[in-house]
């Protein structure tokens, strides 16, 4: 096949994963909004989230990103009658690799957790945004062995910050949301270097950081209430 064939080839199929993407999103406002919008509202009510970020941005045709992600995969919110609301997000890691070339082997994983306090207001019959605060706890370990050297890199962190946000309702119980925050963090480092039995020396260093981080909308998180 000729570059020109392939070129041409290529723009087709990011051109109907581009029109799948709208179709979907189409279908299911359009699926949502022909369900019952009479219910009556729940003193309290849970809300599940689940970042799709990723998800859209294949069908859309993008590639991959992790700082467009966010580090949290799950979020939790349980919200009462006046929009006060619990709010949490959860996200992790565990990775293992293998480096043919030099035998070296690296495991990686961690975990990112925030929990907070958020307040609700409507601004119009499928839009709400929200202001709360957030508190941070995170942690990351990298591992590399090889034959005769053990790496580790870990890191710490704690902090938090206000967060705004705002949620397009497809139905009383579905909805599509993204949010902004402003972070402080303190994070605390440690590198490990160990040596083999035969030849028993470590070395560790040590340091600490504190930062101001903002967070830019761009993960999207669909929500399902009950």
């Amino acid at each position: 096949m000729s570059a020109i064939n392939q070129h041409s080839l290529l723009k087709t199929v990011l051109a109907m994963k581009k029109f799948i993407f709208l179709c979907l999103i189409i279908s299911a406002a359009f699926v949502c909004n022909a369900q019952d919008s009479n219910e009556q509202s729940k003193d309290k009510m849970h809300e599940m989230g689940l970042n799709v970020t990723q998800m859209f941005n294949t069908l859309a045709g993008g590639t991959s990103n992790p700082d467009l992600v966010g580090p949290y995969f799950i979020t939790y919110k349980n919200i009462d009658a006046e929009g006060h609301a619990f709010r949490m997000g959860f996200g992790g890691k565990m990775e293992r690799g293998n480096d043919f070339d030099s035998d070296r082997k690296v495991f990686s994983n961690g975990f990112d957790i925030r929990f907070g306090y958020e307040k609700q207001w409507q601004l119009a019959p499928k839009w709400l945004t929200y202001l709360g605060i957030d508190f941070l706890g995170a942690f990351n370990n990298l591992r590399t062995v090889n034959d005769f050297i053990t790496t580790s890199s870990r890191d710490w962190m704690m902090g938090g910050g206000p967060v705004f946000g705002v949620q397009w309702m497809f139905s009383s119980q579905v909805g599509l949301s993204t949010e902004t925050a402003f972070y402080y963090r303190h994070r605390e480092f440690i590198d490990i270097v160990n040596v083999d039995a035969s030849n028993p020396i470590s070395n560790d260093d040590r340091a600490r950081d504190n930062d101001l981080r903002f967070i830019l909308p761009t993960a999207l998180f669909l929500s399902v209430r009950f």
